[in-house]
């Protein structure tokens, strides 16, 4: 075999495996962001015992994780209208990327020798075995590397987005002075000094 071909193969095929393997990994920075904003109401509300919070929050996966943080917030934090905006945002997009994160997990990525092309290995077909209410509605992606890394880089900001609620929850601030919303319902961290003890 050409052995520059197989520097190629492992060169590409390993770029995907390290893009999915990292958006994975992202992606459960996202659930334990959400964790983190659940204990911190819990806390607050007198929940002290840790172990019992991870009692509650254990096998937890995003979407009772999503549910929980929602109708925690909304019976414990006094949110103005503008901060249920920015909450419902934040939470629409987890809810998103938990879909994406389903659909690239349960795919099955053809990365390798059977993939290849032209270009080589950088392209990766998938099947995703889906249903609706018609029937059958498999869906056939075709990802590079950076489609991966773009699903990353919304689990990192939406890591620190939950990260702004966990501590204005924490300190009883508003989110509209840790978050802003734009009108495409984008969520921007806004630049703040570090809380002082």
């Amino acid at each position: 075999m050409d052995e520059d071909l197989e520097k190629l193969h492992a060169s590409q095929t390993g770029v995907l495996y390290a893009a999915i393997g990292k958006f994975a990994v992202e992606f459960e920075m996202v659930c334990g962001s959400m964790r983190a904003v659940i204990m911190t109401i819990l806390a607050k509300e007198g929940l002290a015992n840790d172990a019992v919070k991870e009692i509650l929050l254990a096998d937890q996966t995003s979407e009772p994780l999503q549910s929980l943080v929602r109708s925690l917030a909304a019976e414990t934090q006094a949110l103005s209208e503008k901060d249920q905006k920015i909450l419902a945002a934040i939470m629409n997009k987890v809810q998103r990327l938990t879909e994406a994160r389903n659909d690239v997990l349960h795919a099955i990525w053809i990365i390798g020798w059977f993939a290849f092309e032209k270009e080589g290995f950088a392209k990766v077909p998938g099947t995703r075995l889906k249903k609706n209410k018609k029937g059958v509605a498999t869906q056939r992606p075709q990802f590079q590397a950076d489609d991966f890394n773009a699903l990353t880089r919304q689990a990192e900001h939406l890591t620190s987005a939950l990260g702004q609620v966990m501590n204005a929850f924490a300190f009883n601030e508003t989110l509209e002075e840790q978050l802003a919303l734009d009108s495409e319902g984008d969520i921007t961290i806004i630049p703040r000094e570090p809380k002082r003890f």
